[in-house]
């Protein structure tokens, strides 16, 4: 039997109880291990002293918990000590998550209380999705201010959450620097305008010079939202990965990598503008007035926006600016395509990522407990930074590795073999594609590469999206 290594957590910050059958050990003891090294700080009764007396120590560690966590078998539902901590926990109204290990028919009574609440079929999925979905699940049942952060040196550069506590002196410095230049700079500042007011003469200046303002090959600001755009020219690049690329993701049936990332020319004959940046949840409110994200800050990238409300933005976005006479006939704001995702992601670049062959936590946001490459282990913040914490590709795009996963226009679908000229992916299906990673992602799924998919009504906490601006054609 394994023998655990994890003291049970004691302190004043969230934890994780965790309930589990002793036989289960052998299984369940990895399981605290990698949750341990993700950042959560846990409880279990083998990590007590055995000297403590364990009903009233395990009592108080169920009522103090910030989520109550089982693993579920047939040892631990014919368990009476699993059925109580279950019991306490849910008249404690803790937040609850249930892993099944295998199938497990639960007693009536655990039925009766367990029925409805979250759980994961660990035995039903391939280990890699289990373990994303996990943490995904952990860190949306432990509220924002709740949310433990993994100790390291590093700090993204300009990150600035507000849900961030620090005793760090130098936190108090900059924050002393920051409202001097408000006050100093805010005679300078104007604030993106809320796109129902009344068109002033700046505005109008504005619609009057849009002829020459927009222009393809130029740098494109969307006025409403202060939106950056990025021109993208015309060109070829080989799409995919080769066959060799190390931690090549599966297909979708969980089967080699044979058509899914299979290595092609595409050819996109018409240039782009791209969101410099992933939308922000500033920029969603000024428009749509909501605030659906899990974050909260004016500068984090908007999430849990599902597909049909990122297309809903876009179609906002173009009608308002139609209407103020600032973009041509025939251009929309919509989602990129996968295509045009991954060439702009790439930025000329045909290694792994567009930054190299190695990828770790201090170059993007993701899981840092497991980097790419050569890359060593790093920070795992847990949680959405403000976009442009960390450095741009070539092109000048942040982010399009980690912090949100990003909706695409495409409906998923294997690759074809051969070249392919501006793709647009399946004309129908039941999942949209998503691209790029987020903060909870191990880094072999932040890879230029790296296909995933979503059900178009589906959203989460790792789910945003980014705008392309372009001429439609007339087909």
């Amino acid at each position: 039997m394994i023998s655990p290594t994890i003291k049970a957590y004691k302190g004043e910050d969230p934890y994780l109880f965790i309930s589990y059958a002793h036989k289960d050990s052998d299984v369940v003891f990895p399981e605290i291990e990698r949750l341990a090294k993700s950042g959560f700080k846990i409880w279990y009764d083998e990590g007590i002293e055995p000297s403590e007396e364990w009903p009233e120590e395990i009592g108080k560690a169920v009522v103090n918990c910030s989520v109550f966590l089982i693993f579920v078998s047939p040892r631990s539902a014919s368990s009476v000590n699993c059925r109580n901590e279950v019991n306490l926990a849910l008249n404690n109204n803790k937040r609850f998550l249930a892993i099944h290990l295998e199938e497990t028919e639960l007693p009536v009574g655990l039925q009766l209380r367990m029925g409805d609440l979250q759980a994961i079929l660990k035995y039903n999925l391939p280990v890699a999705e289990y373990q994303l979905k996990l943490e995904q699940s952990l860190t949306n049942l432990i509220e924002p201010k709740d949310i433990v952060h993994s100790s390291s040196s590093f700090i993204p550069k300009y990150s600035t959450n507000n849900n961030a506590k620090s005793t760090n002196p130098w936190f108090y410095a900059i924050i002393a620097l920051l409202a001097a230049f408000i006050i100093v700079g805010g005679f300078f500042y104007a604030s993106p305008k809320d796109p129902n007011e009344k068109t002033d003469a700046t505005d109008q200046h504005q619609s009057s010079l849009h002829e020459k303002d927009f222009k393809p090959g130029k740098q494109w600001i969307v006025p409403t939202l202060q939106l950056e755009m990025i021109w993208c020219e015309p060109g070829s690049f080989m799409m995919g990965s080769p066959e060799s690329e190390v931690d090549r993701r599966l297909d979708w049936d969980n089967k080699p990598a044979l058509q899914n990332e299979i290595l092609h020319e595409v050819k996109l004959t018409n240039g782009f503008f791209l969101g410099k940046f992933e939308v922000t949840q500033k920029q969603w409110f000024v428009l749509l007035e909501s605030k659906p994200s899990f974050f909260s800050g004016d500068n984090l990238p908007v999430e849990q926006i599902n597909w049909y409300e990122a297309i809903k933005f876009c179609e906002k976005l173009t009608e308002l600016e139609k209407s103020k006479d600032r973009i041509p006939n025939g251009w929309l704001y919509t989602l990129p395509t996968e295509a045009e995702w991954e060439y702009a992601c790439r930025a000329g670049s045909t290694t792994v990522f567009a930054f190299g062959d190695d990828l770790s936590s201090e170059m993007a946001n993701f899981h840092g407990g497991f980097p790419y490459g050569n890359a060593k282990e790093a920070i795992h913040l847990i949680k959405t930074v403000p976009v442009g914490s960390y450095d741009s590709n070539n092109w000048g795009f942040f982010d399009m590795h980690g912090n949100v996963g990003e909706w695409c226009l495409d409906w998923s679908n294997l690759y074809k073999s051969g070249a392919t000229i501006d793709p647009k992916g399946g004309i129908s299906g039941s999942h949209r594609v998503k691209r790029g990673g987020g903060y909870n992602h191990r880094g072999h799924l932040l890879r230029s590469a790296a296909r995933s998919r979503y059900r178009p009504n589906e959203a989460e906490s790792g789910l945003g999206f980014r705008v392309v601006l372009k001429r439609m054609p007339l087909d």
